[in-house]
């Protein structure tokens, strides 16, 4: 509909008004989800996890709630967060994780730990209360689920919703319904995070635990990146725009997967999460090339698509682990597609765009050219973002 109103227009004025019309609807969008304060998640990726964990950072932390559980399946867990304060709140891929302390305790939110990726080390998040104080809900929405947070009296109880939290002096309620919730002490937190893999949306990710396991496997990359053991956040959409943006093929095993071809792989991992993380949606298609491109490649390479959008090749889907992988049909397992990075067998790029940081040096891989420079990393660019929501 849009390339029909749109078809008298000159070809580069036609693409940049698909382009701005895709904007303005992401846009309008995500207006219309803060202004109701709803997360309802579909299909979720670490992206959104990451979102709704920065706006509960923004709304709920620091408050006292009172707690129920309106269809039963939370009592215990409710009981003992009422009357609690959040402290906390946390994501490691699509996990969230709620830390409540006694009212009368003030949150301690200590920043995030600045543990670089690669050094091999993890240091341990520190609470500012001690284990016998502290109770952790975990949350995982599965495919669909809901953490909404409205003015007071809020949302009629359903039959899903698990937890409502009330605060009539700030007049606010928030309504939780997930596939997982559970309570514990900071041993929950502590063991879920050591069970997953490295989020690379945080700082503290650290690549080198994937890499690891990728050389401990003969199992196709495609199913690592599906494991959350593995790397924690990356859902079937990443997967096949990651791999194919990557230059590598879902079914390649994991252990002949060059490092080079791990490093370009964890870099497009932390730029696309990044782009989700800003835009609210996933946005894989480099800007500059989604306007060459055109519709219907301006937000996706090869996901849902009949056809590569770079070079005209037929997209294959078949079936991994109970999942639909994707990639083109002239790629082939152990082949790169020319070369890392290029992401399609019949397209040579320049080089990649975009910046990537290992190790606290900030590196610009553009047209070829490599250059370095001392700078923050792309995850504590994005813990900012979180901290000023």
């Amino acid at each position: 509909m849009i390339t029909r109103h749109c078809s008298l227009l000159p070809r580069s004025l036609r693409l940049d008004s698909v382009l701005l019309v895709t904007l303005l609807l992401i846009l309008v969008s995500s207006f219309s989800k803060t202004s109701a304060y709803s997360f309802r998640l579909r299909m979720v990726e670490g992206h959104g996890c990451h979102r709704v964990v920065a706006a509960h950072r923004r709304l709920l932390l620091g408050h006292v709630f009172q707690a129920t559980s309106p269809n039963g399946r939370f009592l215990e867990g409710a009981k003992l967060i009422d009357g609690k304060r959040l402290a906390r709140v946390e994501a490691v891929g699509k996990n969230l994780f709620y830390f409540w302390t006694p009212a009368a305790i003030l949150p301690g939110t200590p920043p995030p730990p600045v543990v670089k990726r690669g050094t091999g080390k993890r240091k341990p998040i520190e609470i500012a209360t001690s284990s016998e104080e502290t109770v952790v809900m975990h949350v995982h929405f599965g495919m669909s689920g809901a953490f909404s947070v409205s003015p007071f009296p809020g949302k009629v109880a359903t039959p899903t919703t698990r937890l409502f939290l009330v605060n009539k002096e700030r007049n606010l309620t928030a309504s939780l319904s997930a596939m997982t919730c559970v309570h514990g002490g900071l041993e929950l937190f502590e063991g879920k995070l050591e069970a997953l893999g490295p989020d690379p949306l945080r700082e503290d990710a650290d690549k080198e635990r994937l890499w690891g396991k990728m050389q401990a496997t003969s199992k196709a990359i495609g199913q690592i990146l599906m494991d959350q053991s593995c790397v924690a956040g990356i859902g079937n959409i990443y997967r096949a725009e990651i791999l194919f943006k990557s230059g590598v093929h879902p079914e390649q095993p994991a252990n002949t997967v060059a490092h080079a071809a791990f490093e370009t792989l964890w870099m497009h991992s932390v730029l696309l999460l990044q782009r989700g993380f800003t835009s609210g949606s996933i946005l894989t298609v480099d800007p500059s090339e989604a306007s060459r491109l055109g519709p219907p490649w301006t937000r996706r390479y090869i996901y849902n698509h009949s056809h590569c959008g770079r070079c005209g090749s037929r997209i294959q889907n078949w079936s991994m682990a109970g999942r639909t992988a994707t990639q083109e049909q002239t790629a082939a397992p152990g082949q790169p597609q020319n070369r890392v990075g290029s992401g399609c067998s019949r397209h040579r790029s320049n080089g990649l765009d975009g910046e990537y940081t290992s190790r606290g040096k900030r590196v610009t891989e553009k047209q070829g050219q490599r250059e370095s420079s001392t700078g923050s990393s792309i995850s504590t660019l994005y813990m900012y973002t979180v901290a000023s929501a």
